[in-house]
């Protein structure tokens, strides 16, 4: 449909999650390719076959977890709507594996894509009340949509491989 438009800004979101039980000793080979296959390969994909579209000062945004970050090694304790809620350090293992591989699939797309003038990185929508949130979320979709939009119609070349959370805070990897 967009019959050769160039493309301002590609928002790359997908997210599935395996059972939240799975661990390494549990998880499939089956939960994991499923997984990766949406959340990592599904953007890829959707970032190659788009990307003669984009150009100098175009956007490229890929929605993220902190999940799947070096520094989110632990359980954690979160609280949401309904109070807290701990989340084992190996909770749904393939959706937390896919969302570094994500990552560094991020990295490498704002390095490959930085010459051309295009800005790439990631934002963490944050804990949202969605079906795959939970009930414990404390994110409504409509707070970290706003969010989102205002840090995409913000960003410039410095966030150029940047981490940032929907509020603007920026991320560690």
């Amino acid at each position: 449909r967009l019959e050769g438009d160039p493309i301002d800004v590609l928002v790359l979101n997908a997210a599935v999650k395996d059972s939240e039980q799975n661990t390494t000793l549990t998880t499939t080979a089956t939960d994991m390719a499923e997984v990766y296959n949406t959340n990592v390969i599904g953007s890829l994909r959707v970032l190659q076959s788009l990307e003669h579209r984009l150009h100098p000062g175009s956007k490229v945004v890929f929605i993220t977890s902190q999940a799947g970050t070096a520094s989110m090694t632990g359980g954690i304790r979160v609280y949401g709507v309904d109070g807290s809620h701990y989340i084992p350090p190996t909770y749904s293992l393939a959706y937390r594996c896919s969302k570094a591989a994500l990552n560094k699939l991020i990295q490498c797309a704002a390095q490959d894509l930085a010459a051309r003038g295009i800005t790439v990185f990631g934002i963490d929508p944050g804990w949202l009340q969605t079906s795959m949130g939970g009930p414990f979320a404390n994110t409504s979709v409509a707070q970290a949509a706003n969010g989102i939009v205002n840090l995409i119609d913000e960003a410039d070349s410095t966030m150029t491989g940047r981490f940032m959370e929907w509020t603007g805070r920026p991320l560690k990897w």
